[in-house]
């Protein structure tokens, strides 16, 4: 079964649920233990620090000194970083929403940019924030 944001946005509001409202609670694992990216997924620039996880330790074969990647993370719509590697220098370019993804790719065509991946998000924040918004747009 597949639900768009507005869809669950539309549920949300049907069911009369106050986000400000919530109490916080911790997080439960109903599908067993995740790492600590599955949290980070659905934000933008979240996919594409996991990926970057992966490759560290996959290229150096080593743990990784510090799990979180502020530079990948961010709300510019258009954005890119430099990750280091053990000297491997990964660029990454980071968009989020349509017309950002759109510049992203005209800047990529137009200056030559080289990166070795780009993560595009077309919800405005990622995922989470497309369904965000997509509640507050029903108030």
């Amino acid at each position: 079964m597949i639900i768009s944001t507005r869809e669950l946005a539309r549920l949300i509001k049907m069911a009369n649920i106050d986000f400000n409202a919530l109490e916080p609670i911790p997080f439960d694992s109903p599908l067993g233990e995740s790492t600590s990216a599955a949290v980070i997924f659905g934000t933008t620039g979240g996919v594409i620090e996991a990926a970057v996880r992966t490759a560290y330790e996959v290229i150096t074969k080593k743990t990784l000194p510090k799990i979180d990647f502020e530079e990948l993370r961010g709300l510019e719509g258009v954005r890119s970083a430099t990750i280091d590697v053990d000297g491997l220098k990964l660029n990454i370019g980071i968009a989020h929403g349509l017309h950002n993804a759109r510049k992203l790719l005209e800047d990529i065509k137009a200056v030559n940019i080289q990166f070795h991946a780009i993560e595009i998000m077309a919800c405005p924040g990622g995922i989470a924030g497309g369904i965000v918004d997509e509640y507050r747009n029903m108030e």
